[in-house]
């Protein structure tokens, strides 16, 4: 959480970039963590560790990341700190992470992140958000490679998303 997943990762992975596929998402805004949260996320985690019943209420306490309209021109610099922080040039998959139907279909962010995929900082496109949003980006003809969605036998959003998009299906991950 709060980019630090991304830097613990990327120290971890080392020379075995190439043998990983990495997948990261924006579209979140990440939480501004204190100070003096952040520096007893060390004695937390002792805790947490020693005494497992105290994790519920440290997880209510923790900041949360924020839903935030996804602006065009602020891909790159966030795929740039990303990348910076996992300790590579490049991520296999770039999702928008919650977009409405009408932020999965923009012209604008599509060409972005083609802007990103020519410059090789990204290698795939996916939309990890609701199979309407999903259908939205993918009819837009902007190249989606993967589709991330809640799905249950009760609900079959993937066989009715499979059959409204036919041939233009992307990879589901449900």
């Amino acid at each position: 959480g709060d980019g630090q997943a991304e830097a613990l990762l990327g120290r971890f992975l080392g020379e075995h970039r190439k043998e990983v596929v990495i997948c990261t998402k924006f579209g979140i805004a990440r939480p501004q963590v204190p100070l003096h949260k952040r520096l007893a996320r060390p004695l937390v985690r002792s805790m947490v560790k020693a005494f497992p019943s105290f994790r519920p209420f440290f997880s209510r306490a923790r900041a949360h990341g924020r839903h935030v309209v996804i602006a065009p021109e602020c891909i790159e610099a966030m795929v740039a700190d990303s990348l910076k922080r996992l300790g590579t040039d490049y991520v296999d998959v770039l999702a928008l992470h919650e977009p409405s139907p009408s932020e999965a279909a923009n012209e604008a962010t599509h060409a972005a992140i083609g802007r990103l995929i020519t410059k090789g900082m990204v290698r795939a496109v996916s939309v990890a958000a609701s199979p309407e949003a999903i259908r939205a980006g993918v009819e837009a003809g902007h190249g989606v490679h993967m589709a991330q969605f809640p799905d249950s036998p009760f609900d079959d959003a993937a066989p009715r998303l499979r059959e409204a998009l036919g041939e233009r299906s992307p990879f589901f991950i449900t």
